[in-house]
Order: C-alpha cells, then sequence, then structure tokens
C-alpha cells in the first residue's frame, strides 16, 4: 500500500516537472533568461505587468491599498486592476522576489503554471477517459505545449485559464454521470474570479461539453 501511494506520488511530481524541464531546457537552448540574456519581458510584460506587479508586490506588503491608489493621476480605484490582471493566486509569490527579480518571478510563474496545466490535463484524460497514466501524459503534454501557451508565455494571465478548463470538464461528467453539481459551481466560481476575461468562453465552450456528455451517456 505504502509503495503504491509513494509511486503514484512520484507519477504526479514527475508530470509536473516534465514541461518545466521542457521550458528550461528551450530556454537554455535559445538564450532566454535565467539562462541568456534574452527573457519573456516583452510587449505587454514588459509595458504593463511589470509595474502592475511592482504595485501588487506593495500591496501584499502592505504599502499599498488593492482598492484606491494615489499613483495612478490623482488617484483612482484599483479594484479593476486587480481583478483584470493580477487575480491569479501565482501572484502570491511575488512576495518571495524582491523588485530586482520581477523577470525571474515571470519564468518561475510561467514555469509553474505549465506544471499544473500538465497535472489537470493529465488528471482529466486518466479520470475520464480511462487512459493509462503514460499515454495520457503524453497526450496533455500536447495541450500543455498548445499554441495558446507557447504564445503566452509573455502574457501569463491567460493561463490560469488552461489549468481549470480539464478540471471543469471533469465537473461536468460528474454533473452528468451522478448529478454532483457542487464541484462545478466551486471551480467555475474560481474561474471567473482568476481570470475572468477568459470566462465567458469557459462558459460558453462547457454549455456544448455538457450537451456533447450528456448525448453520450445516453438515456
Amino acid at each position: 500500500m505504502r509503495s503504491s501511494r509513494l509511486r503514484s506520488v512520484l507519477f504526479w511530481a514527475g508530470c509536473f516537472v516534465v514541461p518545466i524541464a521542457m521550458l528550461c531546457v528551450v530556454a537554455a537552448v535559445r538564450g532566454v533568461y535565467p539562462f541568456g540574456g534574452q527573457s519573456f519581458l516583452t510587449e505587454d510584460l514588459k509595458y504593463q505587468y511589470v509595474d502592475f506587479f511592482t504595485w501588487f508586490r506593495r500591496v501584499l506588503t502592505g504599502q499599498e491599498s488593492v482598492f484606491y491608489s494615489t499613483a495612478c493621476g490623482l488617484g483612482a480605484n484599483t479594484w479593476g486592476l486587480y481583478s483584470y490582471y493580477l487575480a491569479s493566486p501565482f501572484n502570491l509569490l511575488l512576495l518571495l522576489f524582491d523588485q530586482d527579480h520581477l523577470t525571474l518571478f515571470a519564468f518561475v510563474v510561467d514555469a509553474l503554471k505549465l506544471g499544473c496545466i500538465q497535472l489537470a490535463a493529465t488528471f482529466y484524460l486518466s479520470r475520464r477517459f480511462g487512459l493509462a497514466r503514460g499515454h495520457a501524459t503524453v497526450l496533455a503534454l500536447g495541450y500543455t505545449w498548445g499554441l495558446w501557451s507557447a504564445t503566452n508565455l509573455r502574457n501569463p494571465m491567460w493561463m490560469d485559464a488552461l489549468i481549470l478548463l480539464p478540471l471543469l470538464m471533469w465537473t461536468v461528467w460528474l454533473l452528468v454521470r451522478s448529478r454532483h453539481w457542487v464541484p462545478l459551481a466551486l471551480l467555475m466560481a474560481a474561474d471567473v474570479i482568476c481570470c475572468w476575461y477568459t470566462a465567458y468562453m469557459t462558459v460558453l465552450f462547457l454549455i456544448l461539453w455538457t450537451i456533447l456528455e450528456w448525448w453520450c451517456a445516453g438515456p
């Protein structure tokens, strides 16, 4: 029993590490920070996120309010800024990085999100379709390293939705098969809170997915 549990822990740990290792290899080959002089700090990540991360770190350390800031013109409500850009729980890791290492923070968050996407996709494929873990892991890599993920390494706020989507699809299956609606409601609430801009896309997809699951379940 203990040996089986250890193998399970090692499998899921390895599943989490694989896409992170792939990211590190690609970054090393291409000379991307922290393995070289290039970085993901381009476009929005360079011209918006760094400033937002700096402000949010000040919020987390008690130097700013999440609701209002005098650094914005003559002063402005900042709840919308937080809700749109910074509500991801991964941003709490800013407490571990000082202002001079925000580039490293961006890389670490990208890596962690890729690992979590892989975990969620592997879990869904193995549980929903009964695939062997190894097969589920390989298929999940296609989802983890899709064009959306690769493109948004420099726009990490969009990656949280990919973590939640396979889990939401799993809860749709639970709803259809056993009428358990609470997991779906809780995860959908988390999706809206953490990444509300993409949540409407997720909702539209889940409506279609629920219809498909219901049709596949039969009478």
